[in-house]
């Protein structure tokens, strides 16, 4: 008999052990997934500024605000159909993207801007910091 209570009881403290290891495992894959997406987000803004945003029209998009977008679990499909350069006042403090001017200068005699890129998705904090020049244009 009281094999069988120590029984009960071990196989209770392995079932528990397995049981919380499994839900850290679920929480930690979907937090890897969500990471994931907003690296690869914050990949396709910086190309989107890089290489297909002029760089007089991202000169005047930035010179008085920041660019505020909403983001979401969907924004890299939006990315490829919206206007990049305009802002959404409605962005929530925990789903947005920022866009900010940090710099603007000169490094051989070209002009240089460097841009901080910064995805705020559910707690997690990711920023890039760009550097865009003309000629990335003609790329």
């Amino acid at each position: 008999m009281i094999e069988i209570v120590i029984a009960i009881g071990v196989l209770s403290i392995i079932s528990i052990f397995a049981i919380s290891t499994c839900r850290l495992l679920i929480i930690n894959t979907t937090n890897r997934i969500s990471t994931h997406k907003m690296n690869e987000s914050i990949y396709g803004v910086s190309s989107e500024i890089k290489y297909n945003i002029q760089y007089d029209d991202l000169v005047n998009a930035l010179k008085y605000e920041n660019i505020t977008m909403k983001y979401g679990d969907g924004f890299l499909y939006k990315l490829a159909t919206i206007e990049l350069l305009s802002s959404e006042v409605k962005a929530y403090e925990d789903k947005k993207l920022d866009i900010k001017l940090l710099n603007r200068g000169t490094y051989n005699e070209d002009k240089i801007l460097d841009i901080k890129i910064e995805i705020s998705y559910k707690g997690e904090n990711i920023e890039k910091t760009v550097t865009k020049a003309p000629w990335m244009e003609y790329v």
